[in-house]
């Protein structure tokens, strides 16, 4: 059961606090977050402000909210991190040696007297480790973000949405001195429209992300249609515009799919404002 603390207004200061969490987890992701390629300090920092934000939200209406979700999305929740758990789990001999893709292992393992031991499906045991571990930060955030009022959501997406905006603001001026300013990885795409990243394709799809939020909160916070249908044609515009910057055709495609889809979704009137911030 989740705790309940009441403080001044009524507001549930285990849920304020997550806000506070999940806001200061988008922060250092953006910051801290920019290559996932391995572990270091910054992933350290990462890791353990999601693990904060993860057990917080639990404790404070994550749990009760996630038996709330539909049945697919719970399974699907629950599959994800099983991908690289099962990938660990280790393996017979006999069972391991049969499998395809293994001849340079075995050869290996036999030069250091190693085939009769068990090993894991996984032949880079340490980098799918890594990769589970990685999954702490997007759990985290949707567990948290589940624990929100409407408001409170609408607040974090705000934050994402800004985030995104400086994250062009950088990237420009990368373009502009190919890759001589604020370029904060030493990568192939040095020079492009990559921000806070290492790598194009995820700037593209933050960009892409950040682009749909732009345009549910218009919508959310404008009252006048037409005025709302401007700006969102504007936003729409300037986050595809910094999509195609990055020259990913992957975030390119995602980018107008979800522009796509969140426009014809503002001209039904059959979506409620609780609908819009789920999407």
């Amino acid at each position: 059961m989740a705790l309940q603390i009441r403080v001044f207004g009524g507001r549930n200061a285990l849920v304020g606090a997550n806000e506070a969490l999940l806001c200061a987890l988008l922060v250092v992701v953006f910051l801290l977050g920019g290559t996932g390629a391995d572990a270091n300090l910054r992933t350290l920092f990462i890791c353990i402000a999601a693990s904060a934000l993860l057990a917080w939200s639990l404790v404070s209406g994550g749990w009760e909210a996630f038996r709330k979700l539909p049945r697919l999305a719970q399974v699907a929740l629950v599959l994800i991190p099983c991908v690289p758990l099962l990938q660990l789990v280790p393996l017979p001999p006999d069972v391991w040696s049969a499998l395809p893709g293994r001849e340079a292992a075995k050869s290996v393992f036999a030069l250091i007297g190693a085939t009769d031991e068990w090993h894991p499906l996984t032949l880079t045991p340490r980098s799918t480790l890594f990769a589970l571990l990685m999954l702490l930060a997007p759990y985290a955030a949707f567990f948290g973000a589940l624990t929100l009022d409407d408001e409170a959501q609408k607040r974090s997406m705000t934050l994402f949405v800004a985030l995104a905006g400086l994250s062009i603001l950088v990237g420009l001026v990368q373009v502009g001195s190919r890759g001589a300013s604020l370029d904060f990885y030493n990568t192939a795409h040095r020079g492009n429209l990559i921000g806070f990243f290492a790598n194009r394709n995820h700037q593209a799809l933050m960009l892409a992300i950040a682009g749909v939020f732009s345009v549910a909160l218009v919508t959310l916070g404008m009252k006048n249609r037409l005025a709302a249908l401007a700006w969102s044609a504007i936003l729409s515009i300037t986050f595809l515009g910094a999509v195609i910057a990055t020259t990913s055709r992957a975030g390119m495609g995602l980018a107008i799919l979800g522009l796509l889809i969140i426009s014809c979704v503002h001209f039904s009137s059959q979506f409620s404002r609780k609908q819009w911030i789920w999407l």
